[in-house]
């Protein structure tokens, strides 16, 4: 089931280094806003972040896009009916 976009924050997560970064993270913002108008579209850089800060930005995130790795073990963190879109 899809979560209701109306108001929902989606979270991309965007790595600091060269390794598994998101190259066309404008593109997917944009199509993110496009086809849920009305959310917040997020992009964060967990590496920047306390443990804290990461777990408070997942417990309203709706939507939850990363890059294949250690990120998506905040996925734990989501509420009921999140979903998590893994990027290979």
């Amino acid at each position: 089931p899809e979560p209701d976009p109306a108001g929902a924050e989606i979270v991309l997560v965007q790595r600091r280094g060269a390794s598994r970064r998101i190259l066309n993270l404008a593109q997917i913002v944009l199509w993110l806003r496009r086809a849920y108008p009305g959310s917040k579209v997020r992009v964060v850089c967990f590496e920047a972040m306390g443990l804290r800060e990461q777990i408070e930005t997942l417990l309203h995130c709706r939507i939850l896009v990363a890059v294949h790795g250690a990120a998506l073990m905040h996925a734990m963190h989501l509420a009921s009916g999140a979903l998590v879109v893994e990027i290979h």
